[in-house]
């Protein structure tokens, strides 16, 4: 592919202190040659070892170039090929009071689940029975206060 622009980066311009202005027109030059797939002027000692130096940078910054030039004729990077970034929470932003408590009140939740016991049918149908007959609750209700704090899992029960 050929190019119809170079770039000659700012920091190269230390590479050029100590040349002639001779010098600094055969390495201008030069940049018009190499880009046009032309022979470069290397008579010159100083002017070949300061070219060496930076031929390689051209040839990396023009790559990079094409590879841009390239993929955007593709149309960049597939939508499918993207990860999924997760969303770090914003730092900036402090929670109410509010929003502390459900967080607490979330925990305790888990804690709950995690600390249940184990139990037979029999003897969940029994905390059923007590609760209705302690309590005046219907079996429904029983049910429901039972089944916050316990979980039915085939054969047994987790409180």
């Amino acid at each position: 592919m050929k190019l119809e622009r170079f770039v000659v980066p700012l920091e190269w311009e230390e590479n050029f202190e100590d040349l002639t202005n001779e010098e600094k027109g055969i390495i201008f030059t030069n940049f018009f040659a190499y880009h046009k797939g032309e022979e470069v002027d290397l008579s010159n000692r100083i002017v070949s070892s300061v070219w060496k130096s930076i031929v390689k940078q051209i040839d990396k910054i023009n790559h990079n170039y094409i590879t841009r030039i390239e993929n955007g004729k593709k149309g960049g990077r597939p939508k499918n090929n993207r990860t999924k970034t997760e969303t770090k929470p914003n730092n900036n932003l402090t929670k109410t009071d509010k929003d502390k408590d459900k967080d607490k009140d979330k925990d305790k939740e888990k804690e709950k689940e995690n600390e249940k016991e184990k139990v037979n049918k029999k003897e969940y149908f029994k905390l059923i029975a007590d609760a209705m007959k302690y309590y005046n609750l219907s079996q429904e209700e029983a049910e429901n206060v039972i089944n916050d704090g316990y979980e039915i899992e085939d054969e047994t029960i987790i409180l």
